[in-house]
Parts: C-alpha cells; sequence; structure tokens
C-alpha cells in the first residue's frame, strides 16, 4: 500500500486544487439540512396532522439527509480521484435509492441505539454522583453526551465500515450485505493505522474544532453560569468570546471533514490497490501533472469481486 506520506501529499494537493467547489458543495449540504430541520418541526408543532404523520415526516427527513451525506461523500472521493464531479452528485443516491436508503438506515439505527444506551448511562452516572436533576444541569449534560456519543459512534461503527459509501457506489452489482462485508475485509487490520492516518490528514484543523469546542462548552457553562452571579459585564464577555470559539469551531470542523472524507477515499483506493482479494483495484488520481505532490500510480478500472461467502 501506498505509504502515508503519499497518500497525505495527495490529499492536499486535492483539496487545495478542489477546495472551492467541496466548500460549494458543503454549503448546499448545510442548506438543504437546515430547511428540512425546522419544517419538521413546524409540522410536530402544528398538532393537527396527527403524531404519526409527524414520526413519519421526520424519519423521511432523516433519511433525506442520510442520502445527501452519501452524496456529499461520493462528490469529494470524485474530486480527489480526479473524475468530473457535479453539484448534481450530491443527490446521486436517489439514483441508487434501495441500496443507499437501506445502507444509511442501518448507520442511523446504529447510532440510535448507542445513544439509546450512552445517554441514559451517562444521565444515571451524573446524578448517581447527588447532582440535583434540574433543567440547566440536564442542559449543561447534552454537549458532553452529545460528543461521547460522536465519538462512540465513529469507533463501535464508521471505523469498521468506513469504506461502506466508496464500495457501494464502484460496485452496483452488491448487495448491501456485500458492501458491508467487502468494507470490513478492506478495513480488517488496518484500523489503527487508518485511524492514525485520518487524525494527520484533519491535522491542525481537527484539533483546533476540538479545542474550540471544548473550551466553548466551558465558557458557555460552568464558568459563565458563576460569572453571572458576579458580574454581567464579565458574562457577557464571555459569552461572546463563546459565541467567537463557536465560529471558529463551525469553520475548522467543516474543513476538516473535506480533508478527512477527502483522506478515506484515499485511503479506500490504496487498499484496493493492495488488496490481494481485488480482481482489479480501483483508481487513484493522476497527480502527475501538479508540482506540489507526488504521482500517484494509476490503477485499473474494475472493483471488488463479490464476496463468495
Amino acid at each position: 500500500m501506498e505509504c502515508n506520506k503519499v497518500l497525505l501529499d495527495s490529499v492536499n494537493a486535492a483539496v487545495r486544487r478542489n477546495l472551492g467547489k467541496a466548500v460549494i458543495a458543503l454549503a448546499l449540504l448545510l442548506l438543504c439540512s437546515s430547511l428540512i430541520a425546522p419544517a419538521v418541526l413546524l409540522s410536530a408543532a402544528g398538532g393537527d396532522s396527527g403524531m404519526f404523520f409527524s414520526v413519519v415526516l421526520a424519519a423521511a427527513a432523516v433519511v433525506f439527509l442520510l442520502v445527501m451525506q452519501y452524496g456529499f461523500t461520493i462528490l469529494l472521493a470524485k474530486l480527489y480521484r480526479g473524475d468530473r464531479a457535479v453539484l448534481g452528485d450530491l443527490f446521486c443516491g436517489f439514483r441508487d435509492f434501495k441500496r443507499v436508503c437501506l445502507l444509511s438506515v442501518l448507520f442511523g439505527v446504529a447510532a440510535i441505539v448507542l445513544c439509546g444506551v450512552i445517554v441514559p448511562a451517562g444521565m444515571a452516572l451524573f446524578f448517581a454522583s447527588g447532582r440535583e436533576m434540574t433543567t440547566a444541569a440536564v442542559m449543561s449534560l447534552v454537549p458532553v453526551l452529545t460528543f461521547v456519543c460522536l465519538i462512540a459512534y465513529w469507533l463501535a461503527v464508521m471505523l469498521p465500515f468506513a469504506f461502506a459509501y466508496f464500495v457501494l457506489y464502484d460496485n452496483p452489482s452488491f448487495t448491501v450485505r456485500q458492501v458491508f462485508k467487502a468494507a470490513a475485509r478492506l478495513m480488517r487490520g488496518y484500523r489503527l493505522k487508518f485511524l492514525l492516518f485520518v487524525l494527520r490528514v484533519g491535522g491542525w484543523w481537527l484539533a483546533a474544532a476540538v479545542v474550540s469546542y471544548a473550551v466553548g462548552f466551558v465558557l458557555s457553562g460552568s464558568v459563565s453560569a458563576a460569572l453571572l452571579a458576579e458580574s454581567r459585564g464579565v458574562a457577557s464577555g464571555v459569552f461572546s468570546l463563546a459565541r467567537i470559539l463557536d465560529a471558529v469551531y463551525f469553520v475548522c470542523a467543516y474543513m476538516a471533514l473535506i480533508r478527512v472524507t477527502m483522506g478515506g477515499a484515499a485511503y479506500y483506493g490504496a487498499r484496493i490497490a493492495d488488496s490481494p482479494s481485488a480482481s482489479g483495484p480501483i483508481p487513484l488520481p493522476d497527480t502527475s501533472a501538479l508540482s506540489d505532490a507526488p504521482a500517484l500510480p494509476l490503477a485499473g478500472d474494475s472493483a471488488l469481486p463479490p464476496d463468495e461467502n
């Protein structure tokens, strides 16, 4: 497999070359998310449509956003590979809706199960320490539990099957079961290496996102509440600083998301090229024309064969 240095250079070159397109695609994805969520909330608040309709609408919105997330992942993968990519690729999941929907729903169910275990356990541990069950206490737990759920979901679900979207796109004849098996086979023995590579690709953007989130949480939580009792002027300044950190987190987190997604595409291509079970590797991007990154070897055109088992 290509060394991490070569892969990292190819990711850096791809990000520099395609950052504008990636940011526009991300903005469109966020716009769709921001339009759908309020619509679901307004429908639920109306009350006259019934609880069942509200639940169905919310589920449909979640599925829509998951399919859009698949499209965003594939669009960035195409940008990394040097393929022709357009904003319409954000909606490519709807052309293969059955498989993409099933795969996304399974990921969503796994997230719900993890949250259903972590959130009650976290709240039980918190209040077992003698804290009062107040609204403020519960609200202070939300960012912490959200962060824990995200980390647990990434390590337990996304890491073992990180290549699932790429395998699904490159192998239109695969069933979802075969996609999961192929993705797990490609990741077998490489989880730690892939995790370290992702952290390296995320780099300072990922580190800045984590730090700004943590510091912003502390400032808007316990420290701000304590200052509020002493001086409203100081508290106002602290809250303003927290909002600035929120903006820093927003920029750094989404920049890290773009880099990590392209990094996943890079690692997937390298694993395909290195996999003895593949009949032929997936094309890697031709970076020979770039002056700021070493050239990666080009691969063949075929995808993974189906798992006979």
